[in-house]
């Protein structure tokens, strides 16, 4: 959100208010749109995570035009939310489900069916997230002619149930304790963006290979 707030058709009409607590931002829904909070971190260079409590009753339909590559992962605790790509047919998430999309992925809308939805969604953009997985990792493996480079450009968006080891990750980011809650975090994203590009056992069921235009 912190960048994405930038794109001014998509997201410009449905945030109403921004206000700064702590070490994170929270951006309130306008009333044209419904209600509730989306609450910014950010992690590290190139990372954010974003907490979704909210009640949006009307679908937002403009098409994302945001100049930073990036890729959004989102777990749906609890909701249902349908989205419209330019390439693909509508997709749905709801309970338990993780989607997985990018900037050239153009969605164009976006309908939470009027009901609550509660997600949480790791952010991460290029070329910033590459340094930083180096210095945490103290590497100099990382660089975007890796997997990377497929996981930011190629188009489409994959939803399906969570992996096991997927759905852990993200219900520990609603866990962790404050007092060590930055660290954790950190520790997260990582272990999400090894688990993209690294070759885990259940790589056929969320990976790379599921960026494809033609889904």
């Amino acid at each position: 959100m912190r960048r994405m707030e930038n794109d001014i058709l998509f997201f410009h009409e449905l945030i109403g208010d921004c206000s700064v607590e702590k070490d994170s931002k929270i951006y309130s829904i306008s009333p044209k749109f419904g209600k509730g909070t989306m609450q910014s971190f950010e992690v590290m260079p190139g990372a954010e995570i974003v907490y979704s409590n909210v009640y949006i009753t009307a679908p937002i339909q403009k098409n994302i035009q945001c100049k930073e590559r990036f890729i959004e992962v989102t777990y749906c605790f609890h909701g249902r939310m349908n989205m419209l790509f330019c390439d693909q047919s509508d997709i749905t998430m709801s309970d338990h489900y993780i989607s997985v999309f990018n900037g050239a992925s153009r969605l164009k809308s976006c309908d939470f069916g009027g009901k609550p939805f509660i997600g949480v969604s790791v952010v991460v953009y290029l070329p910033q997230i590459i340094n930083s997985l180096n210095i945490m990792l103290g590497t100099v493996a990382f660089n975007e002619d890796m997997d990377f480079q497929g996981l930011f450009t190629a188009g489409g968006c994959f939803v399906a149930p969570a992996a096991k080891s997927v759905e852990h990750i993200f219900t520990e980011l609603l866990l962790l304790p404050e007092q060590y809650r930055n660290y954790l975090m950190r520790i997260k994203v990582m272990e999400l963006l090894l688990y993209l590009v690294g070759k885990m056992e259940y790589r056929e069921d969320f990976g790379i290979s599921l960026f494809r235009n033609n889904l």
